[in-house]
């Protein structure tokens, strides 16, 4: 089975039980194996409104769209001062982290943090800015977005940003974790000094193709500029630039992607734990939309390792591609 034909399984082995569950209830019985992929790809196709192609895009808004709801509930519930609704939001081993790195877990401990809060801060009202939705399969959600909160009328809001996790429990988004994220006010050259690591020329293979990159400061180290290129044999195959640096208008890192065939996109940087989440949005010369996630992890002094995932020209969904693992190039003497 071919990289699309096993990606395509994975995205409707996870879509059954969304599909069945939504239709028939939690607690129906499910159809003999041998017909239920055949039940599903029939709803999901008569909700798309297509015949023989299956939607996945659209299905991810959707979801989307839901989760976005249940973000907006919780935002009634919190500017309402109702302790016990912002709670139900969360799972019932649901975890917050606030920005000080303390953790409240459970739904019933998170209840009285929210109970307290709202007791001394009896004017406190928010505004959620939701950034991003990523729908991870049909069960899992990652959201990202700032909140500003205003603990008195009239008076000066406090900006935060967040990261949460929600999960699919019939048909309602429950929050099974929630992590406040530290203060990036920060100006544009020490915004890239995180990436400083980068500096140098690396290499990746694959038995079709070779890779060769290469980042430098430049503008007085606000920006970190990086070129590519990649061959196959001989021959040239794709070659471009990239500038990294702040973005005044996100506040947050970003990089904006150009080739040498005319395409362009704008990526949104975020670390995690394992090193950073790139999601792109663009176009290609013609105009077609694209977009895509790359995760990009450090793994040794010279050894760094790249994934491309959630890739989509137009509506159409593209096959992952396959890990890459890039080797720094030893400097010159």
């Amino acid at each position: 089975m071919n990289t699309a034909a096993r990606l395509a399984s994975i995205v409707c082995l996870g879509l059954v039980a969304f599909v069945f569950a939504e239709n028939a209830g939690t607690n129906a019985t499910p159809p003999p194996a041998g017909t239920l992929r055949q039940i599903v790809r029939e709803r999901v196709l008569a909700r798309t409104g297509q015949t023989g192609v299956l939607d996945v895009a659209a299905l991810r808004l959707r979801l989307a769209r839901q989760v976005r709801k249940e973000i907006r509930q919780f935002e009634q519930a919190f500017n309402a001062h109702d302790a016990k609704a912002v709670a139900a939001q969360w799972s019932p081993q649901g975890v917050y982290l606030d920005d000080r790195g303390t953790e409240y877990k459970g739904r019933e401990n998170i209840e009285k943090l929210y109970a307290a809060f709202f007791a001394e801060h009896s004017n406190v009202q928010a505004v959620t800015t939701v950034e991003d939705v990523r729908i991870v399969n049909a069960f899992t959600a990652i959201e990202q977005g700032c909140t500003a909160v205003t603990l008195t009328p009239g008076g000066e809001p406090s900006m935060g940003r967040y990261i949460a996790t929600h999960v699919r429990k019939d048909k309602k988004w429950l929050m099974v974790s929630v992590e406040d994220l530290p203060d990036v006010q920060q100006d544009a050259a020490n915004a890239v000094q995180d990436l400083a690591w980068l500096i140098g020329t690396w290499h990746a293979a694959t038995p079709q193709l070779n890779m060769e990159t290469s980042y430098q400061y430049v503008c007085d180290g606000a920006f970190l500029q990086r070129t590519w290129v990649t061959r196959s044999g001989t021959n040239i195959i794709s070659q471009g630039m990239q500038l990294i640096g702040w973005d005044a208008p996100t506040a947050q890192l970003a990089s904006w992607t150009y080739d040498a065939l005319g395409s362009g996109d704008k990526g949104l940087w975020v670390a995690d734990q394992q090193g950073w989440e790139i999601n792109a949005t663009g176009a290609l010369r013609n105009g077609t939309s694209f977009s895509a996630t790359y995760l990009m992890q450090r793994t040794g002094y010279n050894t760094m390792t790249v994934n491309s995932i959630n890739r989509f020209v137009a509506d159409v969904a593209l096959p992952e591609f396959p890990e890459l693992t890039f080797t720094r190039t030893p400097a010159t003497p």
